[in-house]
């Protein structure tokens, strides 16, 4: 029977367009380095997979950390029947619609697979053809709160939808459909360099110019024969910013957006 479920007060939500840099995969059980009370979820990885780009998440879990995690779940911003996704070893992952949201979830097998405080777990894995950018994710625990008198009434529980449990934010996915065009495709790498430059003006204007003047040249070469030089420009100086000036959510949003420029 579902129940009522909520955060213990005062926990919060770090998530991979604010949190950097990304920490290294940690193996289920091992102590994770996010901080006391805080959910941190970042990429691991984005590769190309056939037509499709995957991207791999790392769920941390502070510590201390009441009750355990029972499910990780995304919605994308496109129909289900065009996501892959994997799960880590004894974990499971489905396709949903829960509280009329598309969903992909990724559940324990059993309670002893679940993460408790300080633990992590990578191996979190969705695959689709698809311009990326941010999509909501859940968090849900299995610390039942206690019932008020308004939530019980007789022997029956107030069931709270599934969007409403636990703690969420947004996390690097699907949002659109990917455009045709190769010229359309490369020009979503332009669009979030000039997002991601107005938003941080931390960034030297430099920086800006020169990554938005390679992302031009992807974009003109962008359905040729003579695409590769570009993006193999872009992506070294990418590279080189990492850790520097580009953040790693920056860092695997431009990734993702330069894996989908090649046909």
């Amino acid at each position: 029977m579902d129940v009522l479920l909520r955060l213990a007060a005062g926990a919060t939500v770090c998530v991979s367009f604010a949190c950097s840099p990304a920490p290294a995969p940690i193996r289920q059980g091992t102590q994770a380095s996010a901080a006391p009370d805080v959910v941190t979820i970042t990429v691991d990885s984005v590769w190309r997979e056939g037509d499709q780009v995957a991207v791999a998440y790392h769920v941390a879990l502070g510590q201390p950390w009441q009750g355990k995690m029972i499910a990780f779940l995304i919605q994308p911003g496109v129909p289900l029947q065009s996501i892959g996704s994997v799960a880590p070893d004894h974990w499971l992952d489905r396709k949903a619609t829960y509280d009329g949201r598309n969903t992909i979830e990724w559940a324990a097998f059993d309670s002893e697979d679940q993460l408790g405080a300080g633990q992590a777990l990578s191996g979190f894995v969705m695959k689709s053809r698809s311009i990326l950018g941010a999509v909501p994710f859940l968090v849900e625990r299995d610390e039942p709160a206690a019932l008020t008198s308004e939530e019980q009434l007789g022997d029956s529980v107030k069931i709270t939808p599934v969007w409403a449990r636990g703690s969420g934010g947004t996390v690097l996915g699907p949002i659109a459909p990917l455009p045709a065009s190769p010229a359309d495709r490369a020009s979503q790498l332009a669009d979030d360099i000039t997002s991601w430059c107005a938003a941080d003006t931390s960034v030297p204007h430099g920086i800006c110019q020169s990554l938005s003047n390679k992302a031009a040249a992807v974009q003109s070469a962008a359905g040729t024969p003579n695409l590769d030089q570009p993006v193999r420009v872009f992506r070294a100086e990418l590279d080189a910013q990492r850790g520097k000036h580009v953040i790693e959510s920056v860092y695997w949003r431009l990734v993702a957006d330069l894996l989908m420029v090649a046909p």
